[in-house]
């Protein structure tokens, strides 16, 4: 099996070795980067990256007990995936190498065959031996030091299996935010879900506390970097991740609503826990965004890293 190869190390010596296996998609390596960066800080560690085989490699790689990147690499402690493509290359990789596998969401294959699943609590009912339950997808965002409450930040998704759209309400929503709060200097983005005809309109609107920056023009981070400097972020509501980004930024989060495309959704199911805990509010309920609680801040990559550290590594070593 070829697998292309980067490494990270922490300064200083290295006590713990990663592998973590990605499969290209952004969404799923920001989770497993989350996770790597919170252990970082508490651990030394040598990081490397490792792209993921086809499935059908690492089917056979796993049974024939064959798992051999292009270079040589210290055997892994822990190896960590996010995305189908990656489960069968995790446990390939461990039955010949060893190390803990941790996968980043609710696996295809059955949970007992990984050491650890952070699973999203939209994705599963309960806890298990090995399943720890996490308010939404893990993320590499660190909560902002230092942002302006004159900010804000609009991130606009798209239709998707959870979720319709309708680009007339989102455009009177936002124009709605813009005029009512134009002491608030906004920028704009969209995502690669978002329709044309949808960028269009909103790429045409013109107000001197408005900047709109189409997701084509804007660099990978762009986001991240934005959460740091805007104290309001509002995110259309079936962008979940990303309302879980500006909750983790410690930004006060409102959603713009979108049609749902069935009620029994575990995306719905997730935005609504988020209203129950109070976390975030609707755009019909604005007035109340500025009165949410200062401890709406997520660190849910922190909190897993300490887990990782007291029942895989940790105990381990005991």
């Amino acid at each position: 099996m070829n697998a292309s190869i980067n490494a990270n190390t922490t300064t200083g010596s290295s006590n713990y070795v990663v592998w973590r296996i990605l499969d290209g998609k952004a969404g799923h390596e920001a989770q497993t980067l989350g996770l790597v960066k919170a252990l970082e800080k508490r651990v030394e560690l040598l990081h490397y990256e490792i792209k993921a085989p086809t499935r059908w490699k690492s089917l056979s790689g796993l049974i024939l007990k064959n798992f051999a990147p292009q270079e040589s690499l210290p055997p892994p402690s822990l190896i960590i995936g996010a995305g189908n493509r990656t489960h069968l290359a995790m446990l390939a990789a461990s039955r010949v190498y060893g190390g803990k596998t941790i996968v980043l969401m609710h696996p295809t294959l059955p949970v007992a065959l990984f050491d650890l699943c952070l699973v999203p609590k939209h994705d599963s009912k309960k806890p298990g031996a090995n399943v720890l339950l996490t308010d939404g997808v893990l993320n590499p965002i660190q909560p902002a030091n230092d942002a302006d409450p004159k900010r804000g930040l609009f991130l606009i998704g798209g239709p998707s299996a959870h979720y319709q759209w309708n680009t007339g309400t989102i455009l009177e929503q936002v124009i709605t935010l813009i005029q009512e709060r134009a002491d608030i200097h906004w920028t704009l983005t969209t995502s690669r879900r978002t329709p044309s005809d949808c960028t269009r309109q909103l790429v045409d609107l013109s107000y001197p506390n408005l900047e709109v920056i189409p997701v084509e023009k804007t660099p990978r981070g762009w986001v991240s970097e934005k959460l740091q400097k805007c104290k309001t972020a509002w995110v259309s509501e079936d962008s979940v991740s990303m309302v879980y980004e500006a909750l983790t930024a410690g930004a006060s989060t409102g959603l713009l609503g979108v049609p749902s495309a069935s009620n029994k959704s575990r995306v719905r199911n997730s935005v609504q826990l988020l209203l129950e805990q109070q976390r975030v509010v609707r755009f019909e309920a604005r007035e109340q965004l500025p009165k949410l609680e200062n401890d709406t801040i997520l660190a849910e990559a922190d909190r897993c890293a300490d887990y990782v550290i007291n029942h895989l590594l940790e105990a381990k070593n005991t």
